[in-house]
């Protein structure tokens, strides 16, 4: 399935499908990235809470054999 290392305090990396997750705690929220792609407003108040998210992300954005691989990073609302 995947994994999660802790490289130092507030620094978590690992593998899920296959796709690469840092997980880094920022003034005290923690912020996803997945394949080096930090993934907009994604906030959480713990490591684990943001690795569940990303695996769920990744699940969920899964690549079909009929289109490439698709970015993960939200897309942003439009300010009207």
């Amino acid at each position: 399935m995947g994994h999660l290392k802790q490289l130092q305090p507030g620094r978590w990396c690992g593998t899920f499908a296959g796709r690469a997750i840092a997980i880094a705690e920022v003034a005290g929220v923690w912020l996803v990235y997945i394949d080096h792609v930090l993934q907009g407003n994604a906030r959480f108040q713990t490591a684990e809470r943001a690795y569940q998210w990303a695996c769920s992300r990744i699940t969920m954005t899964a690549a079909s054999p009929l289109r490439p691989r698709q970015s993960l990073a939200p897309a942003h609302p439009r300010r009207r």
